[in-house]
């Protein structure tokens, strides 16, 4: 009932002096909380004292929530990171399925919990309401690969797609434009869009693509073509991961100013993950695998190459590191 936020502005106003109480309210959708509290039109406008964007839960803390429940391990994190964003909902709902093993605790939530399979066209629906489809349609071009404005206008067909990508980013928080780390200005036009939210990632690339198979009855089949797809993906999910380890943890515990990943306009020169010290000129370089095997002296060879190829640190001490999976957690160290 929209008039219950005039009747709350009407006693909040009243009693705001001479009450001790401290309000607060949570809303999942992001542009319903701007319009409550940031339209001028609408009657709480200006009454927040402070508002906040929640976020994803830390990853030291998923890795202790696996831990307290029996699924403590890299491997865990990486699917719990790569598949749920560390989101408390999905969380909660693994966890009380109760299974020993975690592959089939997410085996179960995908073929036998409703909600996961329209969950991403529901939570648009509620953030766009009537104009749902199309930015359905971009957020599912930049989840499949498409990451140039050009790429999401040829896929999608819609004019203007710049528009939507601003209100992707700048309103909704959706997306991010990202650079090349080296980048010296966000006007650059070596820009590559991704999705903010790894579970609509997930959901866009695995749960929308299998749908037709789960209406007719097929949720087993459609979770082993997940499963069977799911590496590739988390092994891209992983440079993000260590990229997110390193601002949140820094295990290595050494000195950098910026955190990110590396590709040059060709396409033919990138690193998964790379941290710099512009102070003092040196550039870590990461090499992330899911199978620790799979990094070898060659390997790191190969990317000390790759970074001596990077004009923008011919000054710079380029230093490599591998990154993997761990038993107990990601493992990032020197080599």
């Amino acid at each position: 009932d929209p008039s219950a936020f005039g009747t709350f502005q009407k006693i909040f106003d009243l009693n705001k002096e001479k009450s001790n109480v401290l309000l607060i309210f949570l809303g999942s959708s992001f542009s319903l909380m701007e319009k409550i509290f940031k339209n001028s039109k609408e009657p709480l406008f200006g009454r927040a004292s402070e508002i906040m964007q929640l976020s994803y839960l830390p990853l030291k803390i998923q890795l202790e929530i696996l831990k307290d429940n029996g699924f403590g391990s890299g491997k865990n994190l990486l699917h719990l990171f790569s598949i749920f964003d560390g989101i408390p909902k999905y969380i909660e709902e693994l966890m009380d399925l109760g299974k020993k093993n975690f592959d089939e605790s997410i085996r179960r939530l995908i073929t036998e919990r409703d909600f996961l399979w329209e969950e991403g066209e529901n939570l648009l629906k509620e953030e766009f309401g009537k104009e749902y489809s199309s930015y359905f349609s971009i957020l599912s071009a930049i989840s499949k690969g498409r990451r140039k404005l050009n790429e999401i206008e040829r896929f999608t067909g819609i004019r203007d797609v710049g528009s939507y990508l601003k209100n992707l980013e700048e309103i909704h928080k959706m997306i991010e434009r990202r650079l090349p780390i080296t980048s010296k200005s966000i006007k650059e036009r070596n820009g590559r869009y991704y999705l903010n939210d790894n579970f609509l990632d997930f959901w866009f690339q695995f749960i929308e693509s299998k749908r037709m198979l789960k209406e007719t009855g097929k949720a087993n089949d459609a979770f082993i073509e997940i499963w069977n797809e799911l590496p590739a993906y988390e092994g891209r999910k992983l440079e993000d991961l260590v990229i997110r380890k390193m601002i949140e943890e820094n295990p290595l515990n050494i000195k950098f100013s910026r955190a990110g990943k590396y590709w040059n306009r060709k396409g033919d020169i990138e690193v998964d993950a790379m941290v710099l010290d512009d102070e003092g000129q040196k550039a870590y370089l990461f090499e992330a695998k899911i199978n620790k095997a799979k990094i070898n002296k060659n390997t790191l060879e190969n990317l000390k190459k790759k970074g001596q190829k990077i004009y923008e640190l011919e000054n710079y001490e380029l230093i490599t590191k591998s990154a993997y999976i761990g038993d107990a957690d990601i493992i990032v160290e020197v080599d």
